[in-house]
């Protein structure tokens, strides 16, 4: 390992800790060190006993639920959508009652829904609990099913529980006395302060220091029950009591070392809190790290990409795409709700992760064991983005938003004159190709001038009036940018309809954002010195201004009979627009003098998905379940009249329009890409005996995609004496030049300059199956193993440069196995260990031999259609130590060996062209290690502290053939976008009284390789960017909320270097937001 880069990693860290970070802790500790921060809600305390025929009922279950706690959601303070709390004991999921029939909690300040599961019935009643209450709860059941009955003491309210109907009803039979004497059966002295229960009566009874009571009660049969802590308790059912007449009773109470329940702590658990996914993961069969709404809401992160970063191993490239264990975003599987997604990328199969804002999402799970019941695509690992579900109850969320950028907010940004509508990512027509030219091209025509070998091309007239159609706005203006502004909405609502239970939910956003980067940019190749140094080629400045704007719709419905059928309907609407204009002026080694290239750009991505499926499970077949699902979603990428030109400058630093043939383009680019898929799986538990349990699990995916892509290119030529008249095109607008007088067979003419490459059509059918099998044995191990068989045809249609079809196929049957073994090493700690072997096949792009540009890179790029899919063999050990529902350790080790990985490459002799090479083999390995706790074990006064991080390291290598030296420089490197260290650290504090969350967050990566070096220059290295975060959030009043966050406080430098050089450095400035939150 590099020494020097370990310490520049760390080190460089320390010293970027600028003086305004300080402001931020000082705000942090104004709001931590506040006298409400520390406080703390006295919890209340509740014990519950069951008793049968006179005796104690063992081993019930006892289920409490909360639609609110405190009305509000506690965990999720800023992020909250109403939902039903689920209260679990420390690291048990399960609360049973003791030998003695008693079950004790403690539980904060509320109203809670109690649920008694005995082994033949089940009874259900309300609580509510007041600050540093203590209610013991008493309850009979009977052999007959008739109803149990019910008595509740309180400290605070006395007896609240009782049938007020029966006690009226036995008063008009007359009234008689109970006497009561309890004696210990070890001493025979008098018991005093022995609770009474009489089943039905409110009345508060406890025996005198002789151990005695005496009460006038209604006539009538009663069930009598005794409890003390010290003592076994006891119940006496049919005491008969006469009108005007006495019943002696006399009780004996044994002594019992272990008698009422201990009081246990209890923990709130909500779909997306940190308990849930903790217990989510705990429970998993694989390897996974799962993200949830709790998470989102403390770091402030608004979409997935961002918010993946957090996870330990994961890496953000390009504020889009996530790289596992730092293997490429190829090696990764985008899921939402169990299906694939399309891309709107022309050049990648994966789905950029910024399109999704986490206001929609309950979690994000990052499986990195493989199971036989995902896509056989797997090597870094695979995302599952799971889109929230039904409330229980009726809400509704109005959120606004605004902020600063400090290098972007009102200052002067470069813009143009675009559309009307272009807040809303829409264009309103200003950028549409001309409908003279969409007549001209339709059917895949272009426009040609007719000469004797085409007589049916355009005249020169047609062709001038068509250019005069296309052309417009070219220049650049400088405008004032302001703040970001933003605005969501949700809402949800769920009935009880007898056995059934019809929910909806619905969501819409809308977001714009802008931003101001100045750049460097350069270029270099290895000098002929023959001692390593660099010879620079190109050197720019740029400055670039870019819109964003995001549509968000969602809406979900659900219909849900008993536990035992769930049906249900999503649909998802997103969509980013980016307008930008920009400017690089500089040197290239072509020219004498420096140039000036523009470009504006608008371009758009969108996904609509539309899912139905089922959750059905038949008890009847040995609870049988089977799941089914239905997707189909279209990506569509829309780039309208994207605009680059170039001047150059003169002796006298005067720039004119250029007279090059790369000196004007205007590109029409659109993608579609459709992908549909229906899934069924099956699963039957099987209890083999008592120590041997067996889940037997199966299912199929067929799925159907296709894509189509298309570009459309023009540009304007001069061809008459306007086009090379120095006062034509030496003037400062290209408005000025390329308007309707000097367009034409006089100056300059369209040219249609589209390839036949720009257009290609692609297709995949996928069918899938596979048989998985978990065996448990005497609840300390787990063993599932799996196998999954998949049927793959995929082929891409495009054309050579001479214009003639080809057609690249990739068909071939894998069959893929993967089995995980979990050790319950105690009721908190567990070890994992799995194998798998899995693929990643080549991108539709990659297998075609038609030359392309990379929308990303826009660099020319060149398929190969020998590409062979790659091969991986996975290890996998993790030991994961769960100290709390919200807290835990883990520490993991991963190795992984690649035949045949993908990279992109130089093409050898080619001027700056790329293309896709298998290499030989490569590996990966490396450690994880994560931890989240609470700072109370320090300190009590620290308790609404916590603590959370991951580390991990891992080391990578590449093993290049003849063919890939061919022109990459370095024989023995680590794959490209491979990070070897990744830190996140997190201090936050959360006080649900006060109902404030605030959370400092740390990232950083080491350096990765961007680009591998070609022709003897040194591979391109990002160099480590540090990041620092602050959230705050904080509940007004009711129902009103607020969030502040603070992102890249330290606007750390992103520099791209290769050797001592840098070849592109910028900064993005810091994030200032406000958020406002009505909720109902």
């Amino acid at each position: 390992m590099n020494t020097e880069s370990n310490k520049s990693f760390w080190s460089y860290g320390l010293m970027a800790i600028k003086p305004y970070v300080f402001s931020v802790l000082v705000l942090m500790a104004i709001v931590l060190i506040s006298p409400p921060a520390w406080g703390d809600d006295e919890k209340a305390e509740f014990s519950i006993h069951l008793f049968q025929n006179g005796l104690p009922i063992a081993d019930a279950e006892l289920s409490i639920t909360s639609e609110a706690y405190e009305k509000t959601n506690p965990k999720l303070i800023f992020e909250a959508i109403p939902s039903t709390f689920s209260w679990r004991a420390d690291g048990d999921s399960s609360i049973k009652t003791n030998s003695n029939g008693s079950v004790a909690g403690k539980l904060p300040h509320g109203y809670y829904h109690m649920t008694i599961k005995t082994k033949d019935q089940e009874f259900a009643f309300d609580l509510p609990l007041r600050r540093a209450e203590n209610a013991q709860i008493l309850i009979t059941f009977y052999d007959n099913q008739k109803k149990p009955l019910l008595n509740i003491e309180s400290s605070v309210a006395g007896t609240i529980a009782g049938s007020d109907a029966t006690v009226e009803a036995r008063r008009d039979q007359g009234e008689g006395t109970i006497t009561l004497q309890v004696l210990s059966a070890e001493t025979q002295k008098p018991v005093k302060d022995v609770q009474v229960f009489l089943s039905g009566l409110k009345q508060k009874l406890r025996t005198d220091e002789q151990g005695r009571i005496t009460a006038t009660v209604p006539a009538g049969s009663y069930s009598v029950s005794l409890l003390h802590s010290a003592y076994s308790s006891q119940t006496l059912d049919e005491v008969k009591i006469e009108s005007e007449q006495s019943a002696d009773l006399s009780f004996k109470l044994t002594p019992a070392g272990v008698e009422l329940a201990e009081y246990v702590v209890l923990e709130p658990h909500l779909a997306g809190s940190i308990a849930s996914v903790i217990e989510e993961q705990r429970a998993s069969s694989a390897v996974a790290t799962i993200l949830g709404a709790e998470q989102f809401s403390r770091s402030g992160d608004g979409d997935a990409a961002s918010a993946l970063r957090r996870a330990s191993g994961l890496t953000l490239v390009g504020g889009q795409f996530i790289f596992i264990r730092g293997l490429g975003e190829r090696f990764s599987t985008t899921l939402v709700n169990g299906a694939a997604v399309p891309s709107p990328d022309a050049t990648r199969r994966v789905v950029p992760l910024d399109l999704f804002p986490t206001n929609i999402l309950e979690s994000v799970i990052v499986q990195k064991t493989y199971s036989a019941d995902r896509p056989a695509e797997f090597a870094g690992g695979t995302v599952e983005l799971r889109t929230r579900g039904i409330p229980d109850a009726f809400f509704f969320n109005l959120n606004l938003q605004t902020g600063i950028n400090d290098n972007t907010t009102f200052r002067d940004g470069l813009t143009y004159k675009g559309g009307g509508t272009d807040f809303t990512s829409y264009d309103d027509g200003a950028r549409a190709l001309p409908d003279s030219i969409a007549d001209a091209t339709k059917n895949g025509g272009t426009i040609q001038p007719a000469s004797v070998f085409n007589p049916n091309g355009s005249t020169p007239a047609q062709i001038e009036k068509l250019g005069e159609d296309l052309s417009g706005v070219w220049d650049v203006n400088r405008r004032k940018r302001g703040p970001d502004t933003g605005l969501q909405a949700s809402m949800g609502d769920s009935f009880s309809l007898g056995d059934f239970r019809l929910g909806y939910i619905a969501a819409a956003g809308w977001k714009q954002e802008f931003r101001k980067q100045n750049e460097v940019n350069r270029e270099f190749v290895a000098a002929d010195t023959g001692d390593g140094s660099l010879r620079k080629i190109q050197d720019f400045d740029m400055q670039r201004s870019m819109r964003e704007v995001q549509l968000t719709g969602y809406a979900g419905t659900e219909l849900q009979y008993k536990d035992n059928h769930r049906v249900f309907a999503k649909t998802m609407f997103l969509r980013q627009a980016f307008d930008e204009a920009r400017i690089s002026q500089g040197f290239t080694d072509a020219e004498t003098s420096d140039i000036r290239r523009t470009r504006l750009k608008f371009f758009s991505n969108q996904l609509l998905m539309n899912q139905v499926g089922g959750e059905h499970r038949i008890d009847w077949l040995k609870d049988l379940s089977i799941n089914w699902l239905y997707t189909n979603a279209t990506a569509n990428r829309d780039e309208p009249k994207t605009r680059d030109y170039r001047f150059d400058s003169d002796n006298q630093g005067n720039y004119f329009f250029a007279q090059r043939a790369d000196n004007n383009q205007i590109m029409y680019a659109n993608l579609v890409d459709k992908d549909q898929s229906w899934r069924v799986d099956g699963k039957l538990p099987l209890q083999l005996s008592t120590n041997y349990k067996v889940t037997v699990s199966s299912g199929f995916i067929n799925q159907s995609k296709t894509r189509d892509s298309g570009i459309q290119r023009f540009n304007y030529f001069p061809v008459g004496a306007d086009g090379f008249n120095p006062a034509v095109f030496a003037q400062s607008s290209l408005e000025s030049i390329l308007r309707p007088q000097y367009i034409g067979a006089n100056g300059f003419q369209l040219r249609d300059i589209t390839r036949p490459t720009d257009k290609y059509s692609a297709s995949q059918n996928l069918f899938s199956y596979y048989g998985k099998m978990d065996w448990m044995f005497y609840d300390r191990v787990n063993i599932s193993g799996g196998l999954r068989w998949e049927d793959n045809d995929q082929k891409v249609d495009t054309f050579t440069l001479n214009n003639k079809p080809t057609t690249a196929r990739l068909n071939r049957i894998d069959m893929l196995p993967s089995t995980v073994a979990t050790f319950f090493l105690t009721d908190k700690q567990q070890l994992r260990a799995g194998f798998s072997q899995t693929l990643s096949r080549p991108d539709f792009r990659e297998l075609s031999s038609a030359p392309f540009t990379d929308i990303n890179t826009n660099q020319e790029t060149v398929g190969n259609p020998n590409l062979k899919q790659t091969s991986i063999t996975n290890w996998d050990l993790r030991w994961e130590y769960y100290l709390s529902p919200t807290e835990n350790i883990f520490a993991g080790f991963f190795w992984k060996d690649l035949t045949k990985p993908i990279e992109l490459v130089a093409v050898p002799g080619s001027a700056g062209l790329n293309t896709y090479q298998n290499t030989d083999k490569a590996k990966i390995y490396g450690f994880e290690l994560e931890l989240l706790k609470k700072l109370d074990f320090v300190h009590p006064v620290l308790q609404n502290f916590y603590i959370g991080g991951n580390y991990t390291w891992s080391a990578s290598n590449v093993q290049l053939n003849a063919q890939n030296l061919m022109a990459q420089t370095t024989n023995d490197r680590p794959l490209q976008g491979h990070s070897a260290q990744i830190f996140n650290f997190q201090i936050g504090y959360d006080n649900p009284t006060w109902k404030t969350q605030a959370t400092l967050l740390y990232n950083i990566s080491s350096k990765r390789i961007m680009a591998a070096g070609v022709l003897g220059a040194p591979d391109k290295y990002e160099q480590p960017v540090h990041q620092l975060d602050f959230v705050l959030s904080q509940n007004l009043y009711k129902g009103l909320s607020m969030q502040a966050s603070m992102q890249n406080l330290l606007d750390d430098d992103i520099r791209i270097t290769q050797g001592d050089e840098i070849t592109r450095q910028f900064r993005r400035g810091r994030f200032f937001n406000l958020s406002v939150r009505l909720a109902y």
